[in-house]
């Protein structure tokens, strides 16, 4: 799903499990790209990351997957468009 209207750039879905309640998307906004891991849920979460060149805004790198604490939102820039 890829949506764009009145938001500045547009955002694709990654993963949307709603029993879970864990939301992953790309958010482009010209060069920019980041991917935003959200789990609304009461209990931490493990998720499985796309392939690409991550990073945490700390710059540490995250490949394969990654655990959401509970009811926490998680940034990471995307290098290079690399997002697969």
């Amino acid at each position: 799903m890829f949506y764009s209207g009145r938001l500045c750039g547009g955002f694709t879905t990654h993963l949307l499990d709603n029993p879970r309640k864990v939301w992953l998307l790309n958010r482009v906004y010209a060069d920019d790209r980041v991917l935003v891991a959200i789990n609304a849920g009461e209990q931490p979460q493990r998720v499985e990351l796309p392939e690409g060149d991550l990073q945490k805004l700390d710059q540490a790198t995250v490949r394969g997957t990654i655990t959401l604490p509970r009811l926490s939102c998680t940034i990471l820039t995307v290098a290079n468009n690399s997002l697969g």
